[in-house]
């Protein structure tokens, strides 16, 4: 008879960094087996990171170079989130998600509506952490969309229009 059974034991060792060795003994009266892990526990740090541009205060259009800068004292690879919020940090938005840890990014402003509460957030993870920095204070984004008109009746040269004519056009800006 084959007997089977699987055993798990949780233990958080991230509060006690060292070096672990760990036994598991097997005995099911006739034939002893045990099995060896070693473990070495080394404490992860946190990433830090900072918003660098756009920071507060500036009025912004067009595209827009998103700089940060983040780092990991365990030297571990990054990955980044960018977020923005059209109302001072009521609700946020995605912008970017898991992006190189290249310390810039552009965005194009024009997709989103002219307004003076806009803020940046970035957050970089590492394996463990994640946290985040918002810009210090809030921008705006103004883009001046040049404004078009399209006639849309009566036609160019057209002929025999009513005496009674309604001009009809669309105007976008």
């Amino acid at each position: 008879v084959v007997f089977s059974r699987d055993f798990q034991i949780n233990y958080d060792m991230y509060d006690d960094m060292g070096d672990y060795t760990i036994h598991v003994f097997a005995n099911d009266g006739f034939d002893p087996d045990s099995a060896v892990l070693t473990l070495n526990v080394l404490e992860n740090n946190a990433p830090e990171v900072t918003v660098d541009f756009p920071n507060g205060g500036e009025v912004l259009s067009g595209d827009i170079n998103i700089r940060w800068t983040a780092e990991d004292q365990d030297n571990e690879n990054l990955n980044i989130d960018i977020d923005y919020s059209s109302n001072n940090g009521q609700s946020w938005n995605n912008l970017f998600i898991n992006i190189a840890n290249d310390g810039q990014e552009v965005f194009d402003s024009r997709n989103l509506p002219n307004g003076n509460q806009y803020l940046i957030r970035v957050a970089a993870r590492d394996a463990i952490n994640s946290v985040s920095d918002n810009s210090d204070d809030v921008f705006t984004i103004l883009n001046n969309n040049e404004p078009s008109v399209e006639l849309l009746y009566p036609a160019n040269n057209q002929a025999n229009v009513p005496i009674n004519v309604i001009l009809r056009w669309r105007g976008t800006d």
